[in-house]
């Protein structure tokens, strides 16, 4: 079993560093990335959609975004997608996050991911306690494979 769990630093200027912490079948990993609150807003009620698109899935990505092109990361924090799983309506959702570190004077990436399983009831509840969290109505979020 598995979870993901949500917190949120909002920042006086309208945005706000979302941390992760996720675990499923002994993988475990946390990061985070800074958002704009309304964006972070927009996205989380994406997540309640039925049916959620397979192509492309909701997906909430943060990180570095390349000055070039402005849509586009530069390099990813930190993800979280979900998209239909089965046809008995199961949900996937996939965390991933990573940071990059210099070490002895060259790169290093550090990655974590991993998918949950969950239903449509699930992320709708998800959906309104991550507008909760941005509203700060919340202190967290946690996306449980237990309560499947």
């Amino acid at each position: 079993m598995g979870y993901l769990k949500l917190q949120l630093a909002s920042d006086n200027d309208g945005t706000g560093e979302l941390f992760a912490d996720f675990e499923s079948n002994g993988f475990r990993g946390h990061g985070s990335a800074w958002f704009a609150l309304v964006d972070l807003a927009e996205t989380a009620m994406q997540f309640e959609h039925y049916p959620l698109p397979n192509t492309p899935p909701v997906c909430l990505a943060g990180g570095y975004w390349n000055s070039d092109k402005p849509a586009t990361l530069k390099e990813e924090h930190l993800h979280i997608s979900a998209y239909p799983s089965n046809s008995r309506d199961g949900v996937g959702v996939r965390i991933r996050a990573a940071f990059e570190t210099t070490m002895d004077g060259r790169a290093s990436l550090h990655v974590a991911s991993i998918e949950l399983r969950a239903s449509y009831e699930q992320m709708s509840h998800f959906s309104k306690a991550l507008v909760a969290l941005v509203r700060e109505e919340a202190s967290e979020v946690v996306l449980d494979e237990r309560d499947i």
